[in-house]
């Protein structure tokens, strides 16, 4: 199975964490010195608040550290593991009886474990590419397989998907876009675009008697 490089940005999420406790700090201080010298002057009661604010620097320091170094292994531990099964769903029904769709002759190149986008969300299933098609298989019977012959592939694209978190996560696969010549398109997820790009740039699976060049990109 492959695994979604996802990752912690480390800086943004070390200062939002740190900005954060500090902040805390400072508001803890600032009480507490208004409740231990009350009765005194305005300069007493930011004399003890400035007295505190070397501790809470050292201390949101520490907790920004730590707490970053845990939220990564978490992410790269659990959550890596957890979305890489949802990009690489198994085989089903579907692609056991692959057979069936084929036609006289027809090999298969490659395959993956991918999701396609459809108005119910992302259906798990198969991708497949052959000497003639590049088809998707669900893994449900029921679901009618999306297959587009190879001569008419117009482009194939990986589109930058904006990560649940913003900029806090980093290394979301994306999608990879697929656009027939008659204006037919397909979004499928899966856990590295790249991969299935590659398909279409290796020498001995690219052929595919196309009328016009397929735009990769």
């Amino acid at each position: 199975m492959t695994f979604p490089p996802l990752r912690m940005a480390f800086w943004p999420v070390f200062c939002r964490i740190y900005l954060v406790t500090f902040s805390i700090q400072q508001f803890i201080a600032f009480n507490k010195s208004r409740q231990m010298f009350r009765g005194h002057g305005i300069s007493r009661h930011l004399a003890g608040f400035v007295e505190f604010t070397p501790y809470a620097l050292v201390l949101a320091l520490l907790v920004a550290a730590l707490g970053t170094v845990v939220l990564d292994l978490v992410v790269r531990v659990l959550v890596r593991g957890l979305v890489g099964m949802w990009y690489h769903p198994r085989p089903g029904a579907g692609f056991a009886g692959l057979g069936f769709h084929l036609e006289s002759g027809e090999q298969v190149l490659q395959s993956c474990g991918a999701r396609i986008s459809e108005r119910c969300g992302w259906v798990p299933g198969t991708l497949v590419l052959t000497d003639r098609r590049l088809a998707f298989y669900g893994s449900n019977w029921h679901n009618d397989p999306v297959v587009f012959r190879r001569a008419e592939l117009a482009s194939i694209r990986h589109k930058v998907s904006r990560a649940p978190l913003g900029s806090l996560l980093l290394g979301v696969p994306g999608r990879l876009v697929v656009r027939a010549g008659n204006g037919t398109e397909a979004a499928f997820a899966m856990a590295d675009p790249a991969d299935v790009l590659a398909w279409f740039q290796r020498p001995d699976l690219a052929a595919s008697g196309q009328a016009t060049p397929l735009l990769i990109a």
